[in-house]
């Protein structure tokens, strides 16, 4: 049967500039793909890669228009040859941002300077070369837009990857430029920040009604914005659970720096710095804003490591898992071993789920209303 045909950008989608993506190799993908093909979907739109030791790097470039810094690009892996030829057998997901400023990395002096510099020379440009193995595919929820890798629940294996799915090593050389009108890295940033405030104060489209007159448990249980709703809840928790970073962090990694802040404190206190004007509230609030990314930036970077972003073949993988570790659950494997839940206890997870969701929507509508009536 044929290939399904490809998308295409929305009309309606801005453009702030472009990325270029280009195939370089391939090569272990036997033998999970006999004959792979990719298809590049960036914001919509889809190009299709295939016949890669006939084809030149010319014609293994893609060029796409992109709306945001913060576009994820997403490729998919086919196989021709195999019995569902229209369905990914596997997925890399590549944060466009990561070109212009890497992931993870923590901001040093020299990095500082050249973004004060991109104020005044645009446009703002980059070139990385990534070396990606592809990732076995998520649930029916993760399609498009909502294709995000997502922290794993420790309590929920089927939250995890298998990492028997991982296969294939592909190099890629991306490149990202942002037109002259879009101003600096950081203005982009901040707009990006105020249009998806916009966006997620916007009402919600009501979904199309179901066939069904009275929908059963199963179909509530499986409609997607119900998946979502579980899904945020366990991101939420898995955001309360984890270890704080920032000042907190540096602190609490020493007792001795918190004794010496509360000492300081206690002095600056007595000598009525404290609290400060209020002509200076602003200042000092930047500052503790400031040195808290800073530090948080540096523990990312510290516990994501250089070894976590490095390629490993499977062979590797098995021999040292700690090749392959990271800071937050990713592999099945590394999850709870608890058995699969039945129908009776994923109602019981719902219902719990739903509780913890009334409670904290409770407390944020609460604190908002004081706020507001203050």
């Amino acid at each position: 049967y044929g290939r399904r045909p490809l998308t295409k950008r929305a009309e309606d989608l801005p453009s702030i500039g472009e990325c270029t993506i280009s195939v370089l190799g391939v090569k272990g993908c036997r033998p999970k793909v006999q004959q792979p093909s990719f298809v590049l979907n960036v914001e919509g739109e889809e190009r299709r890669a295939e016949d890669f030791a006939n084809k030149s790097t010319e014609e293994l470039t893609f060029t796409f228009a992109i709306s945001k810094p913060q576009t994820t690009a997403r490729i998919y892996c086919y196989d021709e040859l195999g019995d569902k030829r229209n369905a990914p057998v596997g997925r890399m997901l590549l944060p466009l941002v990561d070109v212009l400023w890497p992931i993870g990395e923590a901001p040093s002096l020299a990095q500082l300077q050249d973004l004060a510099r991109q104020a005044k020379q645009v446009p703002c440009e980059g070139e990385k070369v990534y070396s990606y193995r592809f990732m076995p595919l998520g649930d029916s929820l993760d399609t498009g837009d909502q294709d995000l890798y997502v922290a794993a629940n420790k309590q929920d294996p089927s939250s995890g990857m298998e990492r028997s799915g991982v296969f294939g090593c592909v190099t890629l050389k991306v490149q990202v430029k942002l037109s002259a009108e879009v101003g600096s890295l950081t203005h982009c940033y901040l707009r990006s920040l105020r249009d998806g405030a916009v966006e997620a104060s916007a009402p919600a489209s009501d979904e199309a009604a179901a066939d069904e007159s009275q929908p059963s448990v199963l179909s509530v249980l499986k409609n997607t914005s119900v998946k979502q709703t579980v899904r945020n809840i366990g991101r939420l928790e898995a955001f309360g659970t984890a270890p704080t970073t920032g000042l907190l962090r540096w602190l609490r990694d020493r007792p001795v720096r918190a004794y010496s802040a509360a000492a300081v404190a206690l002095a600056l206190g007595f000598a009525e710095a404290l609290p400060p004007p209020m002509w200076t509230m602003p200042a000092v609030v930047w500052l503790l804003v400031v040195a808290n990314g800073l530090l948080a930036a540096q523990q990312r970077a510290q516990d994501w490591g250089p070894r976590m972003m490095e390629v490993v073949d499977d062979a590797t993988a098995s021999a040292d898992p700690q090749a392959t570790s990271a800071p937050f659950p990713i592999w099945s494997g590394d999850l709870s071993t608890a058995p699969k839940k039945s129908m009776q206890e994923m109602l019981e997870a719902f219902s719990k789920g739903m509780g913890k969701l009334e409670r904290n929507t409770e407390a944020v509508a609460s604190f908002l209303e004081r706020v507001s009536s203050v």
